[in-house]
């Protein structure tokens, strides 16, 4: 049954649009990818932080190991940062990318799994703490890549953050549209958001988190860029 009260806070979630996004630097410009790799790796951070602390605050829900492995597997993920203006994002059809995926993955995991297992324990889980042992790391990744219903969850996530930058992408430019096209953008972007956000996991509303994911996002387009290394 649906909770009305969620429901209504849900509906009272607003994105606001700082000054910066409508003069986001235009995509011919020497400014336009550093800015936009900047927000895309902030979003993918935002994400795998948040997501994981908002649904996993119930400790009871690791005992749905289907619907908890993929989630931490995206938690263990490197945000994905390239020097190619081709993507900004991971993309679950290009093997070369999800390579870089999943040796990130296997990097973080056990540290993820580490911190489960440690908190499991301290609430006296200690058989459910037993399924998120460092050393399961690859049998984990094995299950989730070899059951669809896993490897569409995690897929899916991959998919929604790739969505939610290009939102922000279309914010590139439009300085010189007229303010009610902007304003259009800015409309179309929240709605987007809150819509992807609405369905984001495991069927419960995370338009909560849009804010938050919004202002990391912010922070990173007017951040000054880092020295070439």
């Amino acid at each position: 049954m649906k909770n009305p009260a969620a429901d209504t806070a849900a509906l009272d979630v607003v994105l606001t649009f700082e000054p910066c996004w409508f003069n986001a630097p235009t995509e011919r410009t020497a400014q336009f990818f550093p800015a936009f790799v900047r927000v895309s790796t902030a979003v993918q951070a935002a994400l795998r932080r948040m997501l994981p602390e908002t649904y996993l605050a119930d400790t009871t829900l690791f005992r749905d190991t289907r619907m908890v492995y993929p989630l931490l597997i995206y938690a263990a993920s490197r945000p994905y940062t390239t020097r190619l203006r081709t993507d900004f994002t991971y993309d679950i059809l290009n093997p070369d990318l999800m390579r870089k995926f999943y040796f990130s993955v296997r990097l973080n995991l056990p540290k993820v799994l580490a911190d489960v297992n440690a908190r499991l324990r301290a609430a006296g889980m200690n058989d459910l703490a037993r399924q998120y042992r460092p050393e399961k790391s690859a049998d984990i990744i094995e299950i989730v890549n070899r059951l669809k219903l896993c490897r569409r969850r995690l897929e899916a996530l991959l998919i929604t953050e790739t969505r939610m930058v290009n939102d922000l992408i279309r914010f590139s430019g439009i300085a010189t549209r007229s303010a009610k096209e902007r304003d259009k953008i800015a409309e179309r972007c929240e709605k987007q958001w809150l819509t992807k956000l609405r369905r984001l996991w495991a069927r419960r509303d995370y338009t909560a988190l849009g804010p938050g994911i919004l202002s990391a996002a912010t922070t990173a387009l007017v951040a000054s860029p880092l020295p070439p290394s």
